[in-house]
C-alpha cells in the first residue's frame, strides 16, 4: 500500500514437466539350473511436442534386450490423439517337441506402429492401431539343422484399457 511493504511475485511456466524413471527387475526361473534376468526402465518426458504431450522412452538390458519410444501426442481437442512408436529387441526362446527340450532361439525384432485413440476421462482410453514388424529368430543352442525364421509380420489392434491406480506414479 501507499507507504507499508510490498511482496511481488514472478511466476515463470517451465516449458516442460519434470522428466520420470521407472526402473524394474524381471526375473524368470526356467527350471533349476538356468534363470533369467533383466533390468528394464521407462522414462517419461512431458510436454516435449507441444502441451499435454509425453515421449516414453523403454529400455531393457540382460537376458532381454531391447530399446523403443512412444510419442503421445494430442490431437486438436485434448481427448483426442496420435501415438506413433518405435521398437528394437532380442530375447531368448526355448523350443520343445512331444514335452522334451530341442533347443534355445535367439528372437529378434524391428517394429514401428501407429494408434489413433479416444482418451474418455483420466482412467480409460481406447486405441486402434497398425504394427509392421521385421522378425528373425536363429538357432542358439541346439542342433543347427533346426528350422530358422526370417519374415515380417503385421498387426492390426483395438485396445480399451481403464487405470484405477489412485498413485499417481506406481
Amino acid at each position: 500500500d501507499a507507504g507499508g511493504a510490498r511482496l511481488e511475485i514472478n511466476v515463470r511456466p517451465e516449458p516442460n514437466g519434470p522428466a520420470f524413471l521407472s526402473l524394474g527387475v524381471e526375473l524368470n526361473n526356467i527350471d533349476s539350473v538356468d534363470f533369467a534376468l533383466t533390468v528394464a526402465g521407462r522414462t517419461t518426458i512431458y510436454d516435449v511436442a507441444g502441451a499435454g504431450s509425453e515421449v516414453k522412452l523403454d529400455f531393457a538390458a540382460g537376458t532381454r534386450l531391447g530399446v523403443g519410444g512412444e510419442l503421445y501426442l494430442p490431437i486438436g481437442v485434448p481427448w483426442f490423439f496420435a501415438a506413433p512408436r518405435v521398437f528394437a529387441g532380442r530375447s531368448q526362446r526355448n523350443r520343445f517337441a512331444a514335452g522334451q527340450f530341442v533347443g534355445e532361439y535367439w528372437r529378434g525384432q524391428a517394429d514401428a506402429g501407429f494408434d489413433l485413440g479416444v482418451n474418455f476421462g483420466r482412467r480409460a482410453q481406447f486405441r486402434v492401431g497398425v504394427d509392421a514388424a521385421r522378425v528373425e529368430e536363429t538357432v542358439r543352442v541346439g542342433d543347427p539343422s533346426l528350422p530358422q525364421a526370417t519374415g515380417t509380420q503385421q498387426l492390426a489392434s483395438a485396445r480399451l484399457v481403464y487405470d484405477g491406480q489412485d498413485s499417481p506414479v506406481v
